[in-house]
């Protein structure tokens, strides 16, 4: 299987290639799983929305109570669980206390991903 991931806004497209299928050339897509996670609080300033769904990682996000009501007014938290779903992600899909909605990854989101099994975006934050 080939996978892709595509970003428009806070939205993620898994578009997954069929293999099984006579034309090589016939993919499908599949929109990531819209329902939000409810927010686990780890210690203070520490969040977390667990792996669930499509999601690879769990996403940490690191903020105040104040920065955090702030980020559930825009995409932030929705785009970092979508960073999460990307191929061969590491450990955990990070929101820093300055981030806010991008487009595509949250800007002021990290991600490391394998060497062998993941992926490299130029654009996950935005279009230059």
């Amino acid at each position: 299987m080939l996978y892709l991931y595509s970003f428009f806004k806070s939205f993620c497209y898994l578009v997954e290639k069929d293999d099984d299928n006579r034309d090589n050339n016939v993919f499908k897509l599949k929109k990531a799983n819209n329902n939000m996670a409810e927010l686990k609080k780890i210690e203070k300033n520490i969040y977390e929305l667990p792996k669930e769904g499509a999601m690879n990682v769990t996403a940490r996000i690191f903020a105040s109570e104040k920065l955090l009501e702030k980020m559930k007014e825009d995409e932030t938290l929705k785009q970092i669980q979508n960073v999460a779903m990307l191929p061969g992600i590491q450990k955990y899909a990070i929101a820093l206390p300055d981030s806010h909605q991008g487009y595509g990854f949250n800007i002021g989101g990290v991600a490391a991903f394998d060497l062998n099994e993941g992926v490299i975006s130029p654009g996950g934050v935005g279009l230059s």
